[in-house]
């Protein structure tokens, strides 16, 4: 049976740990309503409190919250036809648990950074689950509150008005003030864990949409199902009186429903790809430049069955002919999954598709090149994050300039562009356009390098730092724009991100950055972060290039000639230490260490540091959070002692232990040695000295900026300290500290410390 094959099964309880778990997501699709419990009175509150009650009570009675409707489709998604408004409370409520205990819940708040929760009602609000989810539920931003919501830089102007998102934000802010009730502020990782293996829902399979919309009409006596379009072929037809003219329109529309059922896809019907492209053919209708883009935006994110009722066959009949051209001509890339979505496309989809479908519908078909170019046009900009953050304002904008277009030329929007968005018509695209309009000869060749170049993972379609390093003085003109350049700084930059953006020898390069860019501005803070970065992503590169245009020419400038990057990257890092080894100069901050040192970002391995105020010294951060972390003074006195050939005149060898952790040791009579680093735990490391036996060990550490710390203890027995080591400690004048049963020697500069330690070392090894 196909039902076997399901995630769940109809009669069965899953507990919330089920629900938002494995490749689950919970989706609230179109024929639901606004998530309204943060508007209602007293239902936020009395839910939360009413949870609260029941895991103070007692935290392991098992809680039947009902039931829940829905189906699933594809498998793991789950359409949710009835549940939206607990479900959606539970995931509030989870999410500021999880944010509250260092991500404890992190895997039921998103998968592969999804959303476990997406609402399809409308796309700004599934754009802010996926911001909420990644950016203030999980992730580092620990000490954001929930009235800092409004104020990031992923919080959009346009989610002001969107219902669901502003119930979901009044939610939050009564979740937030039932946590910290006395009774669980305490306990959340507790009460999370409540949450996730008590609380249960028993499941109802509605099989498919159209059943789940006869039940949500049933559930709310206020819903209206969606019109299928079988309903409306006959409602089109009746509009034909003439009988032959009816006949040849129902074979139209047998061709219409044949081609969609032929290209399906994973769909059980044609019927949710030719309802799809209806909704196209009603869009492209609407009189964007005269009309209220308001308006265009309702219909777009809920297409209303009367405006399906209004298309005529010969209008139908028309955006079908182009429909089939471009996909035989397979000009759109992903072109035939547009045509049979799940339930229907994204508007960053519309916003590549639609503006060439209209551009067709005017120009017609027979200059593929001049169709190539506009496709490329709008795919390029759909990639460009400012277009895609502010779709609902970009799409209309879109179809608006292709009906403006003075003719085929995509180039003629030139004619008219102090009327168009800067979003879409940039200085790069501008730039770009008139370049192509006074190249003549050379056009394909400019588009043929610069589409190459946009589609590198690093631009991500916009490439304005190249096009400015290839014009006179950086600043974009077509008559000074050197091809030969642009050819030179597109070849370094491909270089050096050969292997793409987590590749280890780009450490060489964020090494040598630091010779050239300016130390307040690499490493930086990148936007969604609290640490300082090296770069990591490549959205990090691309935004390090924007904010540093001319220091990176520079950069590039050193490199582009060179037949190995990488050697060339070393040579500068070598000639920077030599200066500041010579006194010449200096980088603020100690990142020269970073250049002295290359474990230093080979041990940050996402390149996160983190500046220390208390001692005014850079951690260094294995991953993303500081769970563990190696303060730079300290790591650095560890690296100068292993580099050298000899400590105390004996040699060093490099060792590792079953669980491949690093030593070193050395022998002074007979008597050996390991030198190593802790960093096991967030509290603080040190560079160890200790006995093979472990009889002697000798921490040191940082205690403030430049200062140093040295303890010395019995390893084995801390209780024999005292005896062993106090005619020794009395020597050198050592603190003993009774509670912590150990030696202690503070406020030491570094070379201090390393000669208290080699005086420890050979006083213990004779």
């Amino acid at each position: 049976m196909v039902t076997q094959n399901k995630t769940f099964q109809t009669g069965k309880e899953y507990c919330l740990g089920d629900i938002f778990n494995g490749e689950n997501k919970i989706i609230i699709p179109d024929l639901q309503r606004d998530y309204c419990w943060g508007d209602k009175a007293g239902l936020v509150e009395n839910f939360t409190d009413n949870l609260i009650e029941l895991f103070v009570k007692d935290k392991n009675q098992h809680i039947t919250m009902g039931l829940i409707y829905g189906y699933e489709e594809p498998s793991h998604y789950l359409q949710l036809c009835d549940g939206q408004q607990r479900l959606t409370t539970l995931f509030l409520l989870l999410g500021l648990l999880n944010e509250r205990t260092e991500n404890s819940f992190e895997q039921y708040i998103t998968d592969n950074k999804e959303p476990r929760l997406q609402y399809a009602i409308r796309e700004n609000t599934l754009y802010f689950l996926f911001d909420l989810a990644g950016n203030f539920f999980a992730g580092d931003n620990t000490t954001l509150n929930v009235e800092d919501i409004r104020k990031q830089p992923w919080y959009f102007k346009d989610y002001d008005v969107d219902p669901s998102i502003q119930s979901m934000l009044k939610a939050l802010d009564i979740i937030d003030k039932r946590l910290t009730s006395q009774t669980i502020k305490d306990k959340y990782k507790a009460f999370g864990e409540f949450l996730i293996d008590k609380i249960f829902f028993l499941y109802y399979d509605m099989e498919n949409r159209r059943n789940g919309e006869e039940t949500f009409v049933i559930i709310n006596t206020t819903g209206e199902p969606l019109t299928e379009t079988e309903n409306l072929k006959p409602l089109m037809l009746s509009k034909i009186t003439n009988e032959e003219k009816q006949k040849s329109a129902s074979k139209d529309w047998e061709q219409w429903e044949d081609f969609f059922w032929q290209n399906r896809h994973k769909n059980d019907t044609a019927d949710i790809g030719l309802k799809e492209f209806f909704r196209w053919v009603v869009l492209l209708q609407f009189d964007i430049i005269n009309d209220n883009k308001t308006a265009f935006q309702n219909m777009v994110d809920s297409m209303p069955s009367t405006e399906l009722r209004k298309l005529d066959l010969k209008t139908v009949k028309k955006y079908f002919s182009i429909i089939t051209f471009l996909f035989d001509k397979k000009l759109i890339d992903k072109f035939d999954s547009y045509l049979a979505p799940q339930e229907q496309n994204d508007q960053i989809i519309l916003f590549k598709i639609l503006p060439v479908i209209e551009y067709i519908s005017r120009f017609g078909q027979s200059n593929i090149e001049n169709i190539r170019r506009v496709i490329r046009f709008f795919f390029n900009l759909s990639r460009v994050e400012n277009v895609s953050k502010a779709i609902s304002e970009q799409l209309p904008e879109a179809l608006s300039i292709i009906k403006k277009l003075p003719n085929a030329e995509i180039t003629s929007l030139l004619e008219f562009k102090d009327k168009i968005s800067k979003t879409l018509l940039t200085d790069e695209e501008a730039f770009k356009l008139a370049l192509y309009k006074t190249g003549g000869k050379e056009r394909q060749n400019y588009e043929k390098r610069f589409w190459a170049a946009e589609d590198h993972h690093l631009w991500k379609g916009e490439i304005k730092p190249l096009l400015q390093w290839s014009c006179r003085d950086g600043v974009l003109d077509s008559s000074t724009f050197d091809v030969a350049r642009f050819d030179e700084y597109d070849k370094t930059v491909r270089q050096i991100f050969y292997n793409g953006p987590k590749d280890r020898k780009l450490d060489i390069t964020r090494r040598a950055l630091l010779t050239i860019l300016p130390s307040d501005n690499y490493p930086k803070i990148f936007r969604g972060n609290t640490n300082y970065s090296f770069c990591w992503e490549y959205k990090d590169w691309k935004t390090l290039i924007y904010e540093n245009n001319k220091g990176f020419q520079s950069f590039l400038d050193i490199l582009k000639d060179k037949s190995n990057i990488q050697n060339a990257e070393k040579d500068m890092i070598s000639r920077c230490i030599d200066d500041i080894k010579g006194g010449k100069r200096t980088l603020d901050y100690d990142l020269d260490k970073f250049l002295i040192y290359p474990e230093m970002l080979a041990y940050c391995r996402r390149k996160n540091i983190q500046w220390y105020d208390e001692t005014d010294n850079w951690i260094l951060i294995p991953k993303i959070r500081a769970t563990t972390f190696r303060d730079l003074e300290t790591y650095v006195f560890y690296l100068e002692i292993i580099k050298r050939p000899q400590f105390l005149t004996q040699n060093l060898a490099k060792y590792s232990d079953d669980k491949g952790k690093k030593h070193y040791r050395f022998t002074i009579n007979s008597i050996h040695w390991k030198i190593w680093f802790y960093a096991e735990y967030n509290d603080g490391n040190c560079c160890v000295f200790s006995k093979e036996d472990n009889s002697c060990v000798i921490d040191c550490l940082l205690e403030k900026t430049e200062l140093y710390e040295i303890n010395l203890r019995n390893g084995n027995n801390q209780n024999q300290t005292k005896s062993e080591f106090e005619e020794l400690a009395v020597r050198l004048s050592m603190e003993y500290l009774k509670k912590e049963k150990r030696y202690r020697l503070s406020h030491l500069d570094k070379e201090d410390a390393y000669q208290k330690i080699k005086e420890i070392i050979t006083a213990v090894s004779h």
